[in-house]
């Protein structure tokens, strides 16, 4: 299921369905010159099978925000605390579809000068890298926003070695369910602020954030990290 649709299945029971319709994307950072007004379009989510994929974007940028505001600590519903934070890339696209796509890779690339100049202008995270805990066990993978695709999960190493491939087997898939249910468990709090009235404070939050991690400061990566145009093995790539 893609963001869009899942959003709509989390959201059934709370009887946000027309909410979650007539939602549109978040002008967050500043408009491209030749954007147009109004909101981003989001056209990988506007041109797809399901328009509120834009929420999953979103979601990205939430958790990036909360983990620089809030250390990334985050209280699920069922009362699981857990933790997050973006690590090793950052795959980003411009919302209005005219200023191209980033890709950071390295260390926090959270941190570093170019993320903040892409949200800035407009760019919107599509992939990140996350590590996710609940504070016992720690999960590592990368994040498709719009999609709410999983790929290259890293499994908590098992305190103890199995002593059957059956006990291995259940193993594998008891942490792939908790890691999945924490997935959605952040999703679903990002949802219920979404659409509740705390999201007008969040959304200003956000966009001033932005525009503060945007100010000339030192942390820039180094010519060697930055080549624009080059392939997709170097660490940051830009189009």
């Amino acid at each position: 299921r893609s963001a869009g649709s899942l959003a709509f299945d989390l959201l059934a029971s709370r009887g946000l369905l027309t909410a979650v319709e007539d939602a549109r994307p978040d002008n967050l950072g500043q408009q491209p010159p030749s954007g147009g007004g109004g909101v981003p379009e989001v056209p990988w989510a506007a041109g797809g099978s399901e328009p509120k994929d834009f929420l999953g974007n979103s979601f990205l940028m939430w958790l990036w925000w909360r983990g620089d505001v809030n250390e990334g600590l985050f209280d699920l519903a069922d009362g699981t605390s857990v933790s997050v934070a973006l690590d090793r890339s950052i795959e980003s696209e411009c919302g209005w579809g005219i200023t191209g796509r980033q890709t950071l890779n390295g260390d926090t690339p959270s941190r570093w000068a170019e993320a903040s100049i892409a949200t800035l202008a407009g760019k919107l995270p599509r992939r990140v890298g996350l590590v996710v805990s609940d504070g016992v066990q720690e999960w590592n993978c990368s994040l498709q926003g719009d999609r709410f695709v999983v790929s290259g999960l890293r499994l908590p190493r098992p305190e103890e070695p199995a002593e059957t491939p059956l006990e291995a087997a259940l193993e594998r898939i008891g942490s792939i369910t908790s890691f999945d249910t924490l997935m959605n468990g952040l999703y679903t709090v990002f949802l219920e602020e979404r659409f509740s009235s705390r999201w007008s404070a969040s959304r200003s939050g956000i966009a001033n954030w932005i525009s503060q991690r945007s100010r000339p400061r030192t942390g820039f990566a180094t010519d060697s990290m930055v080549q624009a145009d080059s392939t997709a093995s170097v660490p940051v790539h830009s189009e």
